[in-house]
């Protein structure tokens, strides 16, 4: 008999969650699938539960696993957060019923997952004008989903300021000042941009993306090449597969881990193969 944790992060998407909760247990009861909401009150663990579902975005995921790092059943989700990149990889292009049929029934597979300074991630990890791009997110209430990110985007672009970062990495390592560093387990970002377009969930890697610094008007032209994944030839970016990395400047720098903020000022990344078992379609 299953017995599913679902998940709810009222506050993802502006409540978009709490519209779309009445149509999953629609489908729970349908399915004869016992089930607990969770919102608030959070289990000391899962042992009781056969699956779990996700009813939020990328930052509902990421919070769910590091509260559960050693989770072991299968995870659905049902994006319906702000930029949604891990479902999106998982299964793309669902309406809202395909989404809850692959979150309840759809085929497992593992992927790897990454960790920096004790915290995991999912999908990427970005230090510099991505971390302070992130934070800034956090603090526009007046836009959502993708509009929010480019407005935030564009600002940064006028303002932001390369710092000098020494990066290490299996096979290799330069120390200078740098716009912007991601290692990543998935491939898009930022509710759309494919800053790693080589990333594979189950490759065993992360993807290195090193953007060397630009000024304004570069930064602009080439934005829309980052958010197609036509990028990584360009002669100011330097990329790789590897296993481990290191970041370390000499001021504290903002990153984030799937849209979670850290600040340090070194970031020890290592990727965990085939660690969370994933519904897709």
């Amino acid at each position: 008999m299953r017995h599913i944790a679902v998940f709810v992060n009222s506050l993802a998407g502006k409540g978009k969650p709490l519209q779309v909760l009445p149509v999953l247990l629609s489908a729970l009861e349908r399915f004869k699938i016992s089930y607990d909401v969770i919102k608030d009150q959070f289990p000391e663990n899962l042992n009781h539960f056969t699956d779990v579902v996700i009813v939020g975005g990328d930052g509902s995921i990421n919070y769910i696993i590091n509260r559960y790092p050693e989770i072991s059943i299968p995870i659905g989700i049902i994006p319906s957060g702000s930029g949604n990149d891990l479902a999106y990889t998982l299964f793309p292009g669902s309406d809202l019923d395909e989404q809850i049929d692959n979150a309840l029934h759809g085929p497992t597979q593992y992927i790897d997952a990454g960790q920096c300074n004790g915290r995991i991630f999912l999908n990427c990890l970005g230090v510099g004008f991505d971390g302070e791009v992130a934070k800034e997110v956090q603090n526009v209430k007046w836009l959502n989903g993708v509009l929010k990110y480019y407005w935030v985007v564009v600002k940064k672009i006028i303002t932001y300021r390369s710092s000098s970062i020494k990066v290490s990495w299996m096979g290799g390592q330069l120390s200078s000042p740098l716009f912007m560093v991601t290692a990543a387990n998935g491939y898009r970002s930022g509710g759309g941009f494919k800053v790693a377009p080589g990333a594979d969930w189950q490759d065993g890697l992360l993807e290195l993306v090193i953007i060397h610094p630009l000024p304004v008007w570069k930064r602009f032209r080439y934005l829309p090449w980052i958010e197609k994944g036509k990028h990584l030839n360009l002669p100011f970016i330097d990329n790789y597969k590897t296993e481990r990395i290191f970041i370390h400047s000499e001021k504290k720098m903002t990153g984030h881990l799937d849209g979670e903020i850290i600040q340090s000022d070194h970031f020890d990344i290592s990727v965990m193969r085939g660690r969370y078992l994933f519904r897709s379609k």
